[in-house]
This record gives C-alpha cells, sequence and structure tokens, in this order.
C-alpha cells in the first residue's frame, strides 16, 4: 500500500472520531420520583419503571413512597435542599401552592391528551405547571333500606333537596341521613363553591347566611352528629358501614371497602350522582405530578410523567386502584363509558367519570389558599360552637378573607 493511501485512511479515521466525538452523548441519568402512598401498588409502579427504562436504557428511575401525613412537610425540606426529587406526586392544592411560590418548573409540553377541565387546577396564568396523575369525583353511596325507612323513596339530586330531607326527617337514636366533614381539608369549600359562595364579598350574603344558619340548627338539633366538626371521611365511612348514615359522599373506589367489611349493608346500597347545585358543576380531588424548579433532570423527570400518564399505563392503573383517570382517552374506554346494571362498582365508576367531564370551577388558587382554608374551618367552627351572630361572623371572617389575598 502506498504512502498517500496510507496517509489518506489514517486521516479518514481522524475525521471520523472527531465527526463522532461531537455528536450529543447521553449520558447515565437517575431520575428520582417521589410518590404518596403508593406502595401497595408497588408491582404496577416497578412494572412502568422497568419499561420506561428499557424503551430509554439511559434513564434510570429511583422510586421513593412517602406516607401521605408527612408528604408536604419531607417535600418543602426537600426543596430546600441540594438533594431533591425530580418528579414528585403531590395533591392539586399543594401543587399550586407550591407554583406560586416559584418553587416548581412550567409544564412546557403536549398536553391534548389530558382532561382539559382537570388541567385548569393545575394552571395559572395561562401556564401550566403540574401534570394531572389521577383523579376522584365523590359519588353518592346510598343505604336504600335505611333511606326508606325515613319515608324517602329516592336520593336527593341537590343539596338544597338534601337539606329538606333533613329538615323533615325524623330524628331516631344513632341514625342519620348525612355527617359532612365540615373541617376536614377543603369539604367547607367546596361546598360553599356549591352555592357560589366563592368570595370574601360573598360570605356575607345574605345567601351565605341562610346556608350557615341551617347548618348551625342541624347541629343543634342534632340533624347531623355532633362529630361533624371533629371526624374525617373515614369516620363517616365506618358509620356508613354499620347502618348509622343513610348518604355518603365518596369516590366509587370505597364501595370495596364497604364490601369487605360490611357485605349486609353493601347489598343494601346503591349509588347516584354526587349532590350539586344551580352554581357549577361535580367536585373532584386531583393528584398531580410535578418538576421542582430546581430539579437536576427536568427534561427526563416530565418524559417519565409523560409515560406514565400515558393511555395504556392509566387504564391499568385505573383498573388495580380505582381511581379515574386523567388522561382523556382513557376515560373516553369502554370500561369507564359502559356498566352492567347489576354490578354497582362499575355503575359507581361510569358516574364518576361521566362527572368529570362537567367539573366544579375553582378559583385560581394563590399561595394564600391553605390559609384560606384554615379561615373557612375555624368559621364553621365558631358558628356551630358558639352563641354569636351567624352575620356577625361572617362580616368579621370576610375581611379576615379579603386580607389574606390582598
Amino acid at each position: 500500500m502506498s504512502k498517500i493511501k496510507i496517509i489518506l485512511i489514517i486521516c479518514v479515521l481522524i475525521c471520523a472520531n472527531m465527526l463522532f466525538s461531537l455528536k450529543p452523548k447521553k449520558e447515565n441519568v437517575e431520575v428520582v420520583f417521589w410518590t404518596v402512598q403508593l406502595s401497595p401498588f408497588s408491582n404496577y409502579i416497578n412494572g412502568v419503571i422497568d419499561s420506561f427504562e428499557s424503551q430509554h436504557p439511559y434513564i434510570k428511575v429511583k422510586w421513593v413512597d412517602i406516607p401521605y401525613s408527612e408528604a408536604e412537610k419531607r417535600v418543602l425540606a426537600s426543596l430546600l435542599s441540594s438533594s431533591m426529587p425530580d418528579l414528585i406526586n403531590i395533591t392539586s392544592d399543594f401543587n399550586m401552592t407550591l407554583a406560586a411560590k416559584g418553587a416548581l418548573a412550567e409544564v412546557d409540553e403536549n398536553l391534548n391528551s389530558y382532561n382539559r377541565p382537570l388541567l385548569k387546577a393545575v394552571s395559572s396564568n395561562d401556564k401550566v405547571w403540574g401534570i394531572p396523575f389521577y383523579a376522584t369525583s365523590a359519588v353518592t353511596i346510598y343505604n336504600k333500606e335505611l333511606m326508606n325507612s325515613f319515608g324517602i323513596l329516592a336520593p336527593p339530586k341537590t343539596y338544597s333537596e338534601l337539606f329538606e330531607q333533613i329538615k323533615v326527617a325524623k330524628v331516631e337514636t344513632n341514625k342519620f341521613l348525612f355527617m359532612p366533614t365540615l373541617t376536614e381539608n377543603d369539604t367547607l369549600y367546596k361546598l360553599l363553591n356549591k352555592f357560589d359562595i366563592t368570595t370574601p364579598q360573598k360570605l356575607t350574603t345574605q345567601n351565605s347566611k341562610e346556608l350557615f344558619e341551617l347548618l348551625k340548627m342541624f347541629y343543634q338539633e342534632d340533624k347531623i352528629p355532633k362529630e361533624a366538626i371533629t371526624q374525617t371521611h373515614r369516620e363517616v365511612l365506618e358509620k356508613y358501614s354499620s347502618g348509622q348514615i343513610v348518604y355518603l359522599q365518596a369516590g366509587a373506589n370505597f364501595l370495596n371497602i364497604i364490601k369487605e367489611n360490611s357485605l349486609d349493608v353493601y347489598n343494601k346500597t346503591d349509588v347516584a350522582q354526587q349532590f350539586y347545585e344551580g352554581h357549577g358543576g361535580f367536585d373532584f380531588s386531583l393528584m398531580t405530578l410535578a418538576v421542582p424548579k430546581k430539579a437536576k433532570n427536568k427534561a427526563e423527570a416530565f418524559l417519565f410523567a409523560k409515560y406514565l400518564t400515558n393511555a395504556a399505563n392509566q387504564l391499568e392503573f385505573a383498573k388495580i386502584t380505582g381511581i379515574l383517570p386523567c388522561n382523556k382517552i382513557t376515560l373516553s374506554d369502554q370500561y369507564f363509558s359502559d356498566y352492567n346494571q347489576g354490578d354497582l362498582i362499575s355503575k359507581a365508576r361510569y358516574i364518576g367519570a361521566k362527572q368529570l367531564t362537567e367539573p366544579i370551577s375553582y378559583l385560581e388558587q394563590d399561595s394564600n389558599y391553605k390559609n384560606i382554608i384554615v379561615l373557612l374551618n375555624s368559621l364553621i367552627e365558631k358558628i356551630l360552637l358558639e352563641d354569636k351572630s351567624v352575620a356577625e361572623q361572617l362580616n368579621q371572617t370576610s375581611k379576615k378573607w379579603i386580607e389574606l389575598i390582598k
């Protein structure tokens, strides 16, 4: 081989090596993924992770599951450290609180496959701050036999109809038509939304005064349990399962718990759509996937979040958990759009999925959302327990609410 050919080959090899070195290399990346109390579904989560990693060999997902009671505290602590997770599973309320504080990365992704009304719950100023993960929309679970014993033939559709039933219902020992959890999280806030009491100014209207006075009357006359201001939905579920409550507002997934713990009550149970009112649509609760603004691997975290919430994975997750998907392709699947009349759980799932297409519109949340909820919960406690003018307490709370949103 001539010297010229040898020199040419060497030059070609050098150039090829230089070109290869200029190509971007995908280095190994570890996405730290935090979820809230999903360890019972570890087979599913690990399966999705394995599938994702097989399609993206340069990405490894490290999954950490934390208790619900510690979630917000641990997330806040991590955001102040240098070892924050890349992707966090949090409630939509907490999501928007963090977004208002500038702690989250904007979701700059194609989100056309997600339920549009649910995206609004994690949006502000025309920007999206989280990817909807899964949702629940409470249905009315009711004991037909116990309802009939109160002289009622059909469940109410609206809160106004419910309140009329409570007014005339005969008080029985340890038997109630309904038990609201008035100080649990944002229960009262959602009730006020149904009656279009959505601002500090509307809190002082005649409409608001009548609602609070009615709740006070029910409480004083034992038309609702005294525990309505101390207990949570878990205690209400126990009361329903023991045949003490006619109407239970809960997700379809709670039917399995009733069936397992009280088959006799389950066999007397039917379901209907949740109570609504003339203002707005149906309540829902939403869990999201958010990426901290200072996360090390934001692009890979969003890539995994989109994979976790694709149509196929959402359907599988819904089937094993009983939750509702946020992917509108999944939501239109026959699993949600049809039901067997004799299958109570599939009927509840159908109702809940339909309600997600007409969700209530909440006001945009700001960084003081949590404080507003605390303020309103304190208000209902004072109204029910203190012998003071309802109008006066509403006026005082309205002023404090105004201060919170200034």
